[in-house]
């Protein structure tokens, strides 16, 4: 998602929760009585005697809840996974001053402390040396590899949200016919 887009999505919202708190909408069946448009939205109340249904109200915040967290991890995991994070400049520079230099044994000492990305691939690389060019290239690889699998499986969280979350509007869905099934009966 764009940046820019970010901000004007979070008034809009909040724009919407205003209005919605001050603009009446009548229940129906309810009689005179109103709510807001935030109530009627986010709080789910019996169509005859206005109480508060609270398994469909769990429901909806149930969803807004996961829809929540699993935006927040989406953003958690694309900051972490930044090509500057991945792999820092200054660590670049300073690797390649040493492997241009033919100082190989302390560009891995140095790197063997860090943690990212390229420090990882590049360790693993240059213990390979001896060995030629075709054994760092796939010990190289097989760092690459192995990173990029932990990283994939940080992402199953998402995985698991974006799994139950259909299954719980489905259920939801379902209880609202019930209900409103009961009241045509």
């Amino acid at each position: 998602m764009n940046r820019a887009i970010r901000p004007s999505v979070v008034v809009a919202f909040m724009v919407f929760v205003a209005i919605g708190a001050h603009a009446g909408v009548s229940a129906p069946g309810a009689g005179t009585s109103t709510i807001s448009l935030a109530e009627a939205f986010f709080i789910q109340r019996h169509p005859v005697t206005g109480e508060v249904e609270w398994l469909g109200s769990a429901i909806i915040w149930l969803l807004l809840s996961l829809s929540a967290a699993s935006l927040g991890y989406l953003g958690a995991m694309a900051a972490e996974t930044r090509t500057d994070r991945l792999m820092p400049p200054a660590l670049r520079d300073r690797a390649d001053d040493l492997i241009g230099k033919f100082r190989a044994d302390s560009a891995a000492a140095q790197m063997k402390d860090e943690a990212c990305y390229f420090a990882r691939v590049l360790v693993a690389a240059l213990a390979e040396r001896r060995h030629g060019y075709e054994a760092m290239f796939r010990a190289g690889q097989q760092a690459a590899e192995e990173h990029a699998v932990r990283l994939l499986q940080r992402l199953e969280p998402l995985h698991i949200i974006g799994t139950i979350a259909p299954m719980i509007g489905l259920f939801g869905t379902v209880y609202g016919m019930i209900l409103a099934f009961r009241e045509i009966v």
